[in-house]
């Protein structure tokens, strides 16, 4: 909040009371975070700009979350790989690329849900969150012929319907239709 401020800019939060998730608080907060910081570094020229964060129940098990700004926008030529790893138009200049990436990763993996963007050139952007108010459990992996997850370590399973390959750090691969690993 404070480069918000710092930058002479405004975030205002329009979250109703009432809004309850069972879901994973720190990486909602980094892909919130990086909208912001995304905001920060391409939407605005000057101070002033502004920012909004609202939430709106769409039904008993989904919640729809909108960051938007009113800033410079983003080009139509652009949209389609604001979410692909290392693309900015900033390079070199405190852009990496990464931010809209891990924001889109955390938000359809980890958290179960979508992400989409809007904008227009002169008006400024919106991402649009749509995530289960509840996520699915992270369970620890224990399949027949695989090494389990030893207590401790951070590979994790979700059910899915689609097939996945997947490698965590540890070395440990897992390909199985059904499931996706975390580590």
């Amino acid at each position: 909040m404070n480069k918000v401020r710092l930058g002479g800019h405004s975030l205002v939060l329009a979250v109703p009371e009432g809004i309850v998730m069972d879901s994973y608080p720190g990486p909602l907060g980094q892909v919130i975070i990086n909208f912001v910081n995304n905001a920060l570094l391409h939407a605005f020229d000057e101070p002033g700009g502004s920012m909004r964060l609202s939430a709106d129940p769409i039904d008993e098990a989904w919640v729809r979350i909108v960051f938007e700004d009113d800033g410079r926008g983003i080009a139509p030529a652009h949209l389609a790989r604001v979410f692909d790893p290392f693309f900015t138009t900033r390079m070199g200049q405190g852009g990496t690329g990464l931010g809209l990436n891990i924001a889109h990763t955390i938000a359809t993996t980890l958290l179960g849900g979508s992400i989409r963007v809007e904008s227009t050139l002169g008006e400024g952007t919106r991402f649009i969150l749509t995530l289960p108010l509840v996520a699915a459990e992270a369970r620890p992996v224990e399949e027949e012929g695989r090494l389990p997850a030893q207590p401790g370590s951070s590979c994790r399973r979700r059910e899915t319907a689609a097939p996945v390959l997947h490698r965590c750090r540890a070395g440990r691969r897992r390909d199985r239709v059904g499931a996706k690993y975390y580590c």
